[in-house]
């Protein structure tokens, strides 16, 4: 127990923390939520086939953009903080979106790199799947006690499992970032060395 509480200090402020089996999680409320709705995010992601779409389109992103501005609101504590089933629910929020993003920022900087590779269009139902998945996410915080029920053991390696979801998404963004850095100045070399021979 102590080994993971110390772990997770490095994600985490510890402070809020629920209490499970008469222990405190390693990590608050809104960083189980966190990377909870990471985890869970990714794992739709995949099944659903959604991943390959890529960026959503302007109605995802003004719903994204709605649950993030909540979820700061509450941690600056600019509303009044509505407990642990807030927090939590301010961290699934958070944790689906990031996950939402850097799958969709990762898959199309990919697919630019590969420009004979056609990106499939969001459809009304990948557009509706998406709306019902943030909502669902956001409005499963009140079921927590349930969560919690799985014992001490169970619910830290969830979260564990949902911090390395997050290490993962955004190693492979950053080396699709940097794919796409790497690809753009060697284009820009060609193109210097074409106007140079001509």
């Amino acid at each position: 127990m102590e080994s993971l509480t110390e772990i997770f200090s490095y994600v985490c402020g510890q402070q809020r923390c629920f209490i499970v089996d008469g222990l405190e999680l390693p990590l608050c409320q809104r960083c189980l939520g966190l990377y909870l709705g990471a985890e869970v995010t990714l794992v739709w992601l995949v099944a659903s086939g959604i991943w390959r779409r890529g960026l959503p389109p302007a109605t995802i992103a003004g719903i994204h953009a709605t649950a993030l501005v909540a979820a700061m609101l509450g941690g600056l504590h600019l509303l009044v903080d509505g407990g642990p089933v807030w927090r939590f629910a301010c961290g699934l929020g958070t944790g689906h979106v990031v996950a939402f993003w850097l799958v969709g920022a990762t898959v199309h900087l990919w697919r630019s790199l590969r420009p004979g590779i056609r990106v499939p269009p969001w459809h009304r139902r990948d557009r509706c799947q998406a709306i019902v998945a943030i909502l669902a996410i956001c409005t499963a915080a009140p079921g927590w006690p349930i969560l919690l029920q799985l014992g001490w053991g169970l619910c830290s390696a969830a979260a564990l499992v949902g911090v390395l979801c997050l290490a993962a998404l955004v190693t492979v963004s950053l080396l699709a970032v940097t794919g796409w850095i790497v690809m753009g100045l060697a284009h820009r070399i060609r193109s210097a060395d074409t106007s140079t021979v001509s």
